[in-house]
This record gives C-alpha cells, sequence and structure tokens, in this order.
C-alpha cells in the first residue's frame, strides 16, 4: 500500500464500495469533530468571540477585530503545541487571554470569558456539506457504522443529533471524556459496539494522535487521514495510511 492523496473528481480510481469488497471490511469507524462536522470553524468562531469580548476590556490602540484575530491565532498555536490534541474551550481560552497578555489579566476576565461561551456547549457545529451524501452512501453498502467522540457525552449527544436532523437516523457513538484521552483502548471499545474487530474495520479522522495512531496501534489494518491543512505525513506512517483532504475523498479509495 502507498500514500495515496485522492482527489474527488479522480473517477478512474475505484470506489470505496469496490476498496471494501477488495479489503473485507465489515464496519467503518468515524472521529466526529472536524470529521463528520466541522469543529475547527466553530471552534474560531467561539475564540473570535472572546477576543472581541476581550478587547471591549482593553484600552488600546488597535482594533478590537485585530485583537481577536490575534486570540485566535494563539489558540491554535496552544493547540499545536498541545500535538493536535482537543482542549475544553475555556481553557483554550483562559491560555490563549494568558499568553496574549499575562495570566493575571487571564483570571481577571475569566468572568467575561465564561459568560461569552455560555452557550458554547449548548449547540452543534455544522456538519460538512457532504457529510450526508457521504454516510447515506456507506449505508447503501450495509455496513454498521461507529462514531467516536473525544468530548464530553452532552455535547456529543447535541452533535450526533445534529447530524440526525441531515441524515434521517441517530449514529451509534462513543464519547470519551477529554481527561481520559482518546487512545487504542477507547478506539477498540467503540468498535465492540457494532460487534467487529478492529482489523476488519475502516478508520477515518482528522487526528494523527487521536485518530490514526491509536487506529493502527489496536490493530486497524485501513486508516484514512482527513488532512485540512496539507501537513505532511510522518515517515514512519507512509505506506500504512491513506490521506484524504475532504470528507467525501473517501467515496473514491
Amino acid at each position: 500500500m502507498i500514500v495515496m492523496q485522492i482527489e474527488l473528481e479522480n473517477n478512474s480510481a475505484p470506489s470505496l464500495k469496490d476498496f471494501i469488497e477488495k479489503n473485507d471490511i465489515h464496519g467503518i469507524g468515524f472521529d466526529l469533530d472536524s470529521t463528520l462536522i466541522d469543529t475547527h470553524s466553530y471552534v474560531d468562531e467561539g475564540l473570535f468571540c472572546v477576543g472581541m469580548t476581550i478587547a471591549e476590556q482593553l484600552e488600546v490602540n488597535i482594533s478590537s477585530e485585530e485583537i481577536a484575530f490575534e486570540i485566535v491565532r494563539i489558540s491554535r498555536e496552544i493547540y499545536a503545541e498541545n500535538n493536535y490534541r482537543p482542549m475544553l474551550m475555556p481553557d483554550l481560552c483562559y491560555q490563549a487571554v494568558g499568553r496574549y497578555k499575562s495570566e493575571e489579566f487571564a483570571i481577571e476576565m475569566k468572568d467575561f470569558i465564561d459568560d461569552t461561551l455560555e452557550y458554547f456547549y449548548l449547540h452543534s457545529p455544522e456538519p460538512y456539506s457532504k457529510t450526508k451524501y457521504v454516510i447515506e452512501t456507506i449505508r447503501s453498502f450495509c455496513l454498521p457504522i461507529i462514531v467516536h467522540s473525544d468530548a464530553q457525552e452532552g455535547w456529543t449527544d447535541i452533535k450526533i443529533q445534529r447530524l440526525k436532523e441531515d441524515i434521517g437516523f441517530t449514529l451509534l457513538y462513543l464519547a470519551t471524556d477529554l481527561k481520559r484521552k482518546k487512545g487504542f483502548e477507547s478506539w477498540k471499545e467503540a468498535v465492540t459496539q457494532i460487534e467487529r474487530d478492529m482489523s476488519e474495520m475502516l478508520i477515518v479522522g482528522d487526528s494523527l494522535k487521536s485518530d490514526i495512531i491509536p487506529a493502527l496501534e489496536a490493530g486497524c489494518k485501513h486508516v484514512v487521514w482527513l488532512n485540512h491543512f496539507g501537513k505532511e505525513l510522518p515517515e514512519e506512517l507512509k505506506g500504512r495510511v491513506y490521506v484524504i483532504t475532504k470528507i467525501e475523498d473517501l467515496l473514491y479509495l
């Protein structure tokens, strides 16, 4: 197997159905955030709102928007330093504001940050435009689907219900709390919910640390990395992982 960059318009590529049959795949596991739903954009919007709130408390000669964009930039920097593992939104904001000005200032702004984020975990990011089509196509193959999320149970359920509005049914899922950390054990636990073994699964996710590497460690032979940002695949993973840039590319493995 070689690393493949798969383009949707490449109609000469074998279809996902052919890929599944050829490789004796009996189930598909999806990460949720930034795989089926656009959590990146949702988080950026929340961070920008926090930045605008913080800007209102500062007496400086730059615009509120500039401050807000800088808070977003710093937050992305912190996220990268955390090996792209999910973080609780308030914790990310406290760190970003602290780095922007000072830890003391972040403590002073805690109530403002908390008030701004009051509704963050009460709503869902929007599904990607092609998520419905991908799920419906896979369902037509009569394959079981499991979703594995590294987030609180309550927020995960809100996102699953949002997906239900589009696809018409509730996806089976496992929510792994951030404190526990999503890994190969939790991926194996998720797959047992559809009575499958990792060796017969196709796993799809956007995080190398939380999805791709754990799935391989758990014994999955067919792993797809949804690479949103054009990052380089680590050398040790080349030859073991398929790479796509959009969720709909999955249909053209």
